[in-house]
């Protein structure tokens, strides 16, 4: 009985050996559970400071667009402020405009444009020989007469004006 006992003694302590291996086993998985458990957590709060990330960005860029959008009406104010004095004095200055189209030929032809109202043709080298010295002699106390040219000049312009046809002048800023 010696041998069988010896066999028996010797598959107890394979036996041991093998519960022993197999805890140690399942001791290790156990550790690679936790350690996995570990890592999801960790990626799960990575996801969640992503999103919190997102979050933000989505409300800077919300943020970014109503700035964006109160920019746009500050411009579309602006050009609104802008436009309405143009609008208003359109109706004015189209009138005068087109006389002036219509008559440059002949404003050119007559007088240059600055002779219009009394002065000298400025595309000399003089400039405005109104105000430039000259070799003439004055008469005393201007008694020559220059100073009608610059009333004839105005007369005549209103004189061609009142046969052109026009729209009025507004009346009013709406």
């Amino acid at each position: 009985m010696h041998r069988a006992e010896a066999g028996i003694e010797f598959i107890a302590e394979i036996g041991e050996a093998l519960i022993d291996a197999l805890l140690k086993g399942v001791e290790a998985l156990v550790d690679l559970i936790e350690a996995l458990v570990d890592l999801i957590e960790a990626l799960v709060g990575l996801i969640e400071a992503l999103v919190g990330l997102v979050e933000a960005l989505v409300g800077l860029v919300d943020t970014l667009i109503n700035f964006v959008d109160t920019l746009i009406n500050l411009i579309e104010a602006l050009i609104n402020l802008i436009e309405a004095p143009i609008d208003a004095i359109k109706p004015c200055l189209n009138p005068l405009l087109q006389f002036l189209f219509a008559h440059r030929q002949q404003l050119r032809r007559d007088r240059g444009y600055l002779g219009v109202l009394g002065l000298r043709n400025a595309s000399t080298k003089g400039g405005l020989f109104a105000l430039e010295h000259h070799r003439n002699a004055h008469s005393a106390r201007g008694a020559d007469g220059h100073e009608t040219v610059l009333l004839a000049g105005a007369l005549e312009l209103i004189a061609h004006a009142r046969d052109d046809a026009r729209a009025g002048c507004a009346e009013g800023v709406a």
